[in-house]
């Protein structure tokens, strides 16, 4: 398991800040929710992900990610007021978001 966190969650950003180092041998969960509300504590408006690692083939791959924590106010999700309806699902009632693609930049995209 690991822990990491970002400002800038574009799908080409792969390189994510890594909390602490990698539990790799971790067979408590506390011991991981520890780790994440540390993050959290230091990190608040930033996205945290949890990795976990298979190593049945003696090599250590992710085989699970999510996203643990999303900041209160994230850039360009709700300027342009456009949503979208899930097609043929007749279940889903909740709208779908999207972001804006005229929303401002996060600070390390600005940066480049």
């Amino acid at each position: 398991m690991s822990v990491e966190y970002t400002d800038d969650p574009h799908p080409r950003n792969v390189y994510w800040d890594m909390w602490g180092l990698p539990m790799f041998t971790i067979k408590d969960g506390a011991a991981v929710l520890f780790e994440v509300k540390a993050c959290r504590k230091a990190h608040p408006n930033h996205y945290i992900k949890v990795n976990a690692f298979d190593n049945t083939r003696g090599v250590e791959s992710m085989c699970l990610s999510f996203i643990v924590n999303r900041p209160k106010n994230e850039p360009g999700s709700d300027s342009s007021g456009r949503k979208r309806r899930a097609a043929g699902c007749a279940t889903r009632h909740a709208p779908i978001r999207l972001p804006s693609p005229l929303g401002p930049a996060t600070s390390r995209r600005a940066r480049q």
